[in-house]
């Protein structure tokens, strides 16, 4: 009986000790948690070491740029893709265009306008 006490006993201090260790886990990943983002410094592209292109060199400022699109559209998405921005607009019939721009210089590159096909099955493969 007196070895049944002891080893509930020594069961009880590892649970103990095991919760204790926990604990200060928790507590010392909490100590070195980053600053939440709202308390952070801004930090430009060049300060944070981020480099902007696939050779290494940091992106070139280039100012802002106007991008002619059609009046009474609106932006449904815009995507950064292999270089390249893709612009999804929906103009004022409720046409979906999709513009390819280029990022360095914002110049168009291409576009498509999705319109409804005449014979109603849309393309074919």
């Amino acid at each position: 009986m007196n070895a049944l006490k002891t080893l509930v006993i020594g069961m009880g201090i590892l649970i103990v000790a095991g919760i204790a260790v926990i604990a200060v886990t928790i507590v010392r990943r909490n100590a070195d948690a980053p600053i939440a983002a709202q308390d952070k410094p801004a930090v430009s592209l060049a300060q944070s070491g981020v480099q902007g292109t696939r050779s290494g060199a940091p992106l070139p400022s280039f100012g802002v740029r106007d991008i002619a699109v059609p009046a009474g559209s609106e932006i449904v998405s815009i995507t950064a893709a292999d270089g390249r921005i893709i612009l999804e607009l929906q103009d004022a019939e409720q046409v979906t265009r999709i513009l390819l721009l280029d990022p360095a210089t914002g110049a168009a590159l291409g576009g498509w306008r999705l319109v409804e096909s005449a014979t109603g099955r849309g393309m074919t493969p």
